[in-house]
């Protein structure tokens, strides 16, 4: 399936998920709405869901709230029915940490397009959560990752990552394997009870990109889990949305 999702003529040129942050950000909002179009749905932490109308004053918010943000721009991975693309918010005068996200674009059938942004939240988040594809299969060592966490076995889900691998929280704190700090961040998260409903999946065959509702202790949530490979076929990254 192609990835080009656009559901009104626009100028913005590529995946909508990669250039929805720098239209964002730069000159391009009004494009951005355009490129919307009426058959779009907007989502993210702060403000929950929104459709039709709704959305062009949603993507406005949004441009607002990241007022005066520049936007480096990561990786961006295409599956069959969603693309993902990665980057940070960062602001030059110091006042605001970056912020990371991660924008995910779901096509639909009559060029219908949910649109979800992640980003680290401190109020209560008001996104919903997920529809679940329990037949999804994931590679293998994400599956067999995600499993280990669900059981409690932190070992073999460190076991997974190379020597140097480093694990980035929703804030950008990373926990090195080395030094024990990878346990450490994931034995938290599987304390309290780990579950994931993963609802899709993106993977070029290095980074593998998994949407689903994550549960650990009594919140459950959407987010995303970004895994990165390395040669070895161990992971060398996993960073987490929110």
């Amino acid at each position: 399936m192609p990835s080009d999702d656009r559901t009104t003529p626009s100028p913005l040129k590529g995946p909508l998920c990669a250039v929805f942050m720098p239209a964002l950000v730069g000159d391009g909002l009004a494009d951005l709405q355009k490129r919307l179009g009426a058959k779009a749905t907007l989502s993210d932490p702060e403000r929950g869901p929104s459709s039709g109308h709704a959305v062009s004053d949603h993507a406005a918010a949004l441009a607002a709230a990241f007022a005066g943000a520049t936007f480096d721009a990561g990786a961006t991975v295409v599956g069959t029915d969603r693309d993902v693309a990665l980057g940070t918010l960062r602001w030059s005068d110091g006042g605001r940490r970056p912020v990371r996200t991660a924008v995910v674009a779901v096509r639909k059938k009559s060029r219908e397009i949910d649109v979800r942004v992640y980003y680290a939240h401190t109020g209560d988040a008001r996104m919903e959560l997920l529809p679940t594809d329990m037949r999804l299969v994931l590679a293998k060592p994400v599956g067999i990752f995600l499993d280990a966490l669900a059981e409690g076995d932190v070992e073999q889900a460190v076991s997974l990552f190379e020597e140097g691998a480093i694990v980035t929280d929703a804030l950008g704190a990373e926990h090195g394997k080395p030094a024990g700090a990878m346990a450490t961040f994931l034995g938290g998260l599987a304390q309290g009870g780990f579950d994931c409903e993963p609802s899709g999946s993106a993977d070029d065959g290095r980074t593998c990109v998994v949407e689903a509702n994550f549960q650990t202790g009594p919140v459950k949530r959407p987010g995303v889990y970004v895994f990165e490979r390395g040669d070895s076929g161990l992971f060398t990254r996993l960073a987490t949305y929110p």
